[in-house]
């Protein structure tokens, strides 16, 4: 069974459309923090930050700190920075629901998910991905990629440019580069939030779920060797990074950092750890709340917002040759 991605991204094309920008009252300013409060108190990833949210926002709305704003852009950046006093999460912002034709912003051509992996020097192979999106052809492309290059004394996985996707490709690369059973990273969801997510993990082999604590589901992602071993597991990995890459790639990022399978080279990453999806608050507004997290199991912190350091601190354009000069030392 695929499994489900580790970070969603928020359609807007896929609510309601929304009301003819008029100025905003009082009384509608009231009615979408107090909704944006209740939504955060019931259902965000930690039920002790929602609901220290919730608190914050009824209490603003109380002293009557949103009654004068008429501006919507305005309204909705005011609470976001309320949000921020109380804990920092880089995907909760209010925003102002707008129709996909409004956003000023025309479709794009998406590059593809990986290039073809190549010999960069003698005896390292290069692979570049962007996205890891669970499709057949990736999957087996990422199967591909260590069969035929066995080998191999060293692999660059280039990430620099990866904005997310799932969990399938990155199973198969951590099958083979790891020779033992390994804990990688632990995921947490909210207890009943994200239920086809929780199935979703329940059915993957490589997802070990643990006893609830104070209202959050739990799992630990863990590498599945393949059978029989593979000379991939004595191999150099080294992680090229930039602030850019988020997301999944953040999730196999950490995973390699955690177990120090591997070398990161390059720049913080971009810090877009947490999962969910968009609601909508109001009658104008929507945001996005976080029902899940992946965590580094020896800290039991994860890295939204500040991101994942490298062990070597280097401009993303220089990551490349960086790495190739510490495979040559």
């Amino acid at each position: 069974m695929k499994s489900i991605a580790v970070a969603f991204s928020f359609l807007v094309s896929a609510l309601a459309p929304a009301v003819a920008a008029e100025p905003l009252t009082a009384s509608e300013a009231r009615d979408a923090a107090l909704d944006l409060a209740a939504k955060l108190e019931e259902g965000y990833l930690d039920p002790a930050t929602g609901a220290a949210y919730a608190t914050m926002l009824r209490s603003q709305v109380g002293k009557g700190a949103y009654d004068d704003y008429s501006d919507l852009e305005a309204f909705a950046e005011k609470v976001t920075q309320d949000i921020g006093t109380v804990y920092p999460d880089g995907h909760l912002k209010l925003k102002v629901f707008k129709e996909p034709s409004d956003q000023g912003e025309e479709a794009r051509e998406l590059p593809p998910a990986y290039e073809e992996p190549r010999w960069i020097a003698d005896g390292v192979v290069y692979s570049k991905w962007n996205v890891f999106p669970s499709e057949d052809n990736t999957i087996a492309a990422a199967k591909k990629l260590m069969e035929d290059y066995a080998g191999a004394t060293a692999i660059i996985f280039d990430l620099r440019e990866h904005h997310g996707g799932r969990l399938d490709e990155q199973d198969v690369f951590f099958s083979y580069l790891f020779g033992e059973p390994t804990h990688l990273v632990t995921m947490r969801i909210r207890q009943g939030k994200g239920e086809f997510m929780a199935e979703a993990f329940d059915a993957m082999p490589t997802m070990k779920r643990q006893p609830a604590e104070n209202g959050v589901d739990i799992w630990e992602h863990w590498a599945a060797p393949v059978k029989g071993g593979s000379p991939w597991s004595k191999a150099k990995v080294y992680l090229l990074t930039s602030k850019v890459t988020a997301s999944a790639a953040e999730h196999f990022t950490l995973a390699l950092k955690t177990t120090g399978r591997a070398t990161l080279i390059g720049e913080r990453t971009r810090g877009a750890g947490n999962f969910g999806g968009g609601e909508r608050i109001g009658e104008r507004f929507y945001a996005f709340i976080a029902v899940g997290q992946t965590v580094d199991p020896k800290t039991g912190k994860g890295w939204d917002v500040v991101g994942i350091e490298p062990d070597i601190a280097v401009p993303a354009d220089e990551a490349l040759d960086r790495a190739l000069a510490e495979i040559g030392k």
